[in-house]
């Protein structure tokens, strides 16, 4: 739940062990670490646009988009401040296998 408007619920969610606090019985009461968006043909249009920007205004701070049928991830971080806070594209791969340069602890891979 980012605010009582916007609820969204992302297809994956990371919260860190300092952030645990924001979990309740009924929701997440605030932006989570990390949220994963993984695009079919009926949401990549949502995913990438409205959602995305929720994200952001919120202050979401990393945002993955996986896009199965092109074998992809995108990876993006919060701006820190400004008006082109939205996300600042980190890095694209093909999926085999990656880690996040900055949370090596979490990886994505996809079976061939």
């Amino acid at each position: 739940m980012l605010d009582f408007i916007n609820i969204v619920q992302p297809d994956l969610l990371f919260l860190s062990t300092e952030r645990l606090r924001l979990l309740t019985a009924r929701n997440i009461a605030g932006p989570p670490d990390l949220v994963v968006e993984i695009l079919s043909h009926s949401t990549a249009e949502r995913d990438r646009g409205e959602k995305a920007h929720l994200y952001a205004s919120h202050g979401v701070k990393h945002d993955w988009v996986v896009a199965p049928s092109e074998r992809t991830l995108d990876a993006y971080r919060l701006r820190p401040r400004g008006p082109g806070r939205r996300e600042q594209h980190l890095f694209a791969l093909v999926l085999s296998g990656s880690r996040h340069p900055s949370r090596p602890d979490l990886g994505v891979s996809a079976p061939e």
